[in-house]
């Protein structure tokens, strides 16, 4: 499915059209929609002139919002937050260097960012670029010819079985003391243990049913589906 759209008048006076395109009829409609609005308050940015942080807000909204979960999009914003507007934010998309980036996360590293901080900085630059070069902003990605740090193998740290069970007596008087037991014996995830509820336990089979799943977003919990299908079981 395509729309088209005039947003009004560019700086060289010349009209500003836009295309978009999507797989469903809703889709576009909820793409063109958000233009309109976009145009109707007087948001519009020439391409030429767009930012990067103004760039990388609109791919927030428009896009990020509607295809991760709340909490990674949060997670997307707290990082670009204090890590890539205050160097790079007022740079001007379209002047944007594999350079920029590869100075960006050499500089992350000398403050004492892990390496894994700056490997999701650089995940989240090329994915917002991506789409910048889909939509016809940008002619290639730049995050594509930079190398960001790989982070080191940890190995996992697990208890022992006289620890497991010393820390089991511990907890015998504390009011969580089960949902602890819970996590070390099942393996689940923090927010899929929250999520339980009594219909997905049976005392009789000794089971649990993993089928959603507890994410705090600021001070609000969300519920969701697990990540993948494969995070749906029987415990």
């Amino acid at each position: 499915w395509v729309a088209r759209i005039s947003m009004g008048t560019k700086a060289d006076g010349t009209r500003d059209r836009r295309t978009i395109y999507g797989r469903t009829r809703e889709e576009v409609a909820a793409k063109l929609a958000a233009l309109q609005t976009e145009r109707n308050k007087g948001l519009v940015t020439d391409p030429t002139k767009e930012t990067v942080k103004q760039f990388l807000e609109r791919w927030l909204g428009d896009v990020a919002a509607h295809s991760v979960r709340p909490v990674t999009l949060a997670s997307y914003r707290n990082t670009l937050q204090p890590h890539v507007y205050p160097t790079l934010g007022a740079l001007p998309l379209a002047k944007l260097t594999p350079a920029h980036l590869q100075r960006l996360y050499s500089d992350k590293l000398a403050e004492g960012k892990s390496r894994r901080t700056v490997q999701y900085i650089h995940s989240i630059l090329h994915r917002a670029l991506d789409q910048a070069v889909r939509w016809q902003i940008l002619p290639r990605n730049p995050a594509d010819a930079v190398e960001a740090p790989r982070p080191a193998r940890r190995e996992m740290t697990t208890l022992t079985a006289d620890q497991a069970r010393t820390l089991m007596a511990a907890l015998e008087a504390d009011a969580l003391g089960p949902l602890y037991i819970l996590a070390m014996l099942s393996g689940a995830r923090r927010g899929e243990l929250v999520a339980l509820r009594w219909q997905d336990v049976d005392l009789v089979r000794g089971t649990i049913q993993i089928n959603r799943t507890a994410e705090q977003v600021g001070s609000e919990i969300v519920w969701s589906e697990p990540k993948t299908a494969k995070s749906r079981r029987l415990i």
